[in-house]
């Protein structure tokens, strides 16, 4: 089923009450497109709550899944669905595993198009492949889901081509790592630390060595006077003279064993050993552990810990702790302090401005289905 290609006029987002008669062509359109869904739906298994085929979408023009309740994860296929060219929204859903690369090949999307799955459980990295659709530049939003990593510079590039609803950040993980945050799917590579350790205990290795060369000095010095000829040679031819020749050896052997060099030789290598220069490098790694641990749904406030007020969030689990919580996006709220997340109203409500509770729209007023997320139902009533 094709459903017909709504008003290219791009819709615009107002503070007034929007009267039931507003915008036939988009009311019809929607209207035509949840048809298609139904139709499609009663064929693939709708109880089970799971995307329908891509074979089952052969023919549509738009992909229009917002809210409807469905998990699972969102099929590869999809990037096969070349007629696609009005919008591609999933958001507001129970989606569980990656953006499958293949959603870059819906090139088709143009200017008035939006490409939106918010408010998932969708997890790991942004591909890259996202940044080929440059044509969109209504609405591009991914916030709330737990994406981590680093946002690709081929998506950011997108940034500045969409006039409102960039939303990618928020409610996201970036700047993580995903071996951290992910630990069951993702896994940290080792880190070159332990290499930094040995160089404390080579120092000392060369050191000893140098005791060798003075050890070698004192050992020709005594053995080799004893047995030179000259003393004996002296006294041979005089035995019956006065007894000069007889003293005259006896102090050459004995002064030399004597002499303080080899005791100055020996006192050199035991100074070396004992300087205590290799102990004091692995002293100071221990200071940077620290000190304060913040739960998710808290912040840092001078030096401690504190709950988010109601309306805001904080779903940091690592430091830097931060030390402000975040505000709920438009169309959900943080109904107590110490929230984690929010949650988005139900249909036919909308968020207050302190994005603590939800209120029903006023009767005669309704929530702008075309505006294409809970974001901006507290404005459109």
């Amino acid at each position: 089923l094709d459903a017909p290609r709504p008003s290219r006029q791009r819709p615009v987002a107002t503070h007034r009450t929007t009267p039931a008669v507003d915008r036939p062509i988009s009311k019809m359109y929607t209207a035509v497109c949840a048809l298609a869904a139904t139709v499609v739906l009663s064929g693939t298994g709708a109880d089970a709550a799971q995307l329908p085929d891509a074979s089952s979408l052969a023919s549509f023009t738009y992909i229009p899944f917002t809210n409807g309740g469905y998990s699972g994860t969102i099929p590869t296929e999809y990037g096969t669905l070349s007629k696609i060219e009005y919008g591609f929204q999933v958001g507001g859903n129970e989606l569980t595993g990656t953006v499958p690369t293949e959603l870059g090949k819906l090139t088709k999307l143009d200017q008035h198009s939006s490409v939106e799955l918010y408010g998932n459980l969708l997890t790991s990295e942004l591909p890259s492949e996202i940044g080929k659709l440059v044509k969109v530049a209504y609405s591009f939003k991914f916030y709330s889901n737990k994406f981590c990593g680093q946002v690709p510079t081929e998506i950011m590039a997108l940034s500045s081509g969409v006039a409102d609803g960039w939303q990618v950040t928020t409610g996201n993980k970036f700047g993580s790592l995903c071996c951290e945050t992910l630990p069951s799917t993702h896994t940290c590579a080792p880190t070159p630390l332990p290499t930094v350790e040995l160089k404390p205990s080579a120092r000392p290795s060369p050191l000893p060595t140098l005791s060798r060369s003075p050890s070698s000095v004192p050992s020709p010095l005594p053995s080799s006077m004893p047995t030179s000829p000259r003393p004996t040679g002296v006294p041979s031819p005089r035995p019956s003279s006065s007894p000069l020749p007889t003293g005259m050896p006896v102090p050459l052997p004995s002064s030399i064993p004597t002499s303080p060099q080899p005791t100055s030789a020996t006192n050199a290598p035991t100074d070396s050993p004992s300087t205590p220069s290799p102990t004091l490098p692995p002293t100071p790694p221990p200071t940077l552990l620290p000190t304060t641990t913040c739960d998710r749904g808290m912040y840092l406030d001078d030096g401690s810990c504190s709950s988010c007020e109601p309306g805001r969030y904080s779903n940091t689990t690592h430091p830097p702790w931060p030390t402000t919580c975040l505000e709920c996006p438009r169309g959900e709220i943080a109904a107590s302090a110490g929230s984690s997340g929010c949650r988005p109203c139900e249909g036919g409500e909308f968020a207050s401005d302190d994005r603590t509770s939800c209120g029903a729209c006023a009767a005669g007023t309704y929530v702008n289905v075309t505006a294409s997320s809970w974001e901006f139902s507290d404005r459109q009533r």
